[in-house]
């Protein structure tokens, strides 16, 4: 079955042409589609088993990758504090420009999770494509199957739907990071591939997230991580002799994650399994005390 548009609503003409507990998988040919695949993170030369998870197009990969927030505007204001960069004039009209921690009444938000969908390169009997997990009505939802198929028709414009007969189990490689060879990488560095990413992001984010990133990379990591596809905006910086992987992100939780585990492994989870699988070793929220819980973290790591 093809699909065609740049949404749709309801799974009311899907659903009987999947079958009741029935398994399938969304998909499209690889070839004709080469372009997109590369808009959405996906290398010039695509391979089975390659996967990942979809850049931010529209706001389908965008709740895909994000999540959503929902205000609770039947919840009393909270404070929070923020790092902002600003500029200001003294009491001699001089003005002046830095970053300030400043403490908002903010309305308290409630996080839905990010579905984490990935696109995977599969071969079967028919050629190359690119394809959901297995979905099977019955055990995933309604909702889940729409938002798959949205994510096909905000990415391509169109899918299929393919039957469970899709050749052996593949294994697959995620391909959310783009990891550059082991080195030092302080801030001069480490800049020029880190700005190639935050010239993408609004002024004030970048601003901040330089700011952390230039105050991380002083203490000298030798491992450094860019994001790709829907992980667009993430950095890791590591240090492989104390085994910890700072992960730094504008759309992170107000916090900077502290990993200590093995990053090939780390490298295959989605963003869900980082952020909620016990694997982060510090969580420094963004505040005055940022700078030497960072400080205090990687001093007690011992090589």
């Amino acid at each position: 079955m093809r699909i065609k548009g740049k949404s749709i609503r309801s799974l009311t003409k899907v659903l009987p042409m999947i079958g009741d507990g029935r398994c399938f998988y969304v998909g499209l040919p690889v070839s004709g589609n080469e372009s997109r695949l590369i808009e959405i993170g996906f290398p010039k030369k695509v391979q089975e088993g390659q996967s990942i998870l979809p850049a931010v197009l529209g706001r389908h990969t965008d709740f895909n990758a994000n999540g959503r927030e929902i205000i609770r505007m039947d919840l009393p204001l909270v404070p929070e504090s923020r790092m902002v960069y600003s500029t200001w004039n003294d009491w001699h009209g001089y003005p002046h420009s830095g970053f300030q921690h400043r403490t908002f009444n903010v309305r308290q938000r409630d996080l839905v999770d990010p579905p984490e969908e990935n696109f995977t390169v599969v071969q079967n009997t028919e050629g190359i494509f690119t394809a959901s997990r297995e979905l099977c009505s019955g055990r995933d939802s309604d909702e889940q199957i729409l938002h798959v198929i949205n994510l096909f028709l905000e990415c391509f414009g169109e899918c299929h739907l393919l039957d469970e007969k899709k050749g052996p189990i593949i294994k697959v490689n995620r391909l959310n990071w783009h990891v550059l060879p082991k080195g030092e990488y302080p801030w001069a560095n480490a800049k020029e591939h880190i700005e190639k990413v935050t010239l993408r992001l609004k002024d004030g984010d970048r601003e901040v997230i330089e700011h952390r990133l230039k105050h991380i990379a002083k203490h000298t990591p030798d491992f450094l991580a860019i994001g790709q596809g829907g992980f667009d905006g993430y950095f890791v910086l590591g240090f492989s002799n104390k085994n910890l992987f700072v992960l730094e992100s504008p759309h992170l939780d107000n916090a900077t994650y502290v990993l200590s585990s093995n990053w090939k492994e780390l490298s295959q989870l989605t963003k869900k399994e980082i952020l909620k699988g016990s694997l982060q070793h510090k969580r420094l929220i963004h505040n005055k005390g940022w700078y030497r819980g960072l400080t205090t973290t990687l001093a007690a790591r011992k090589g």
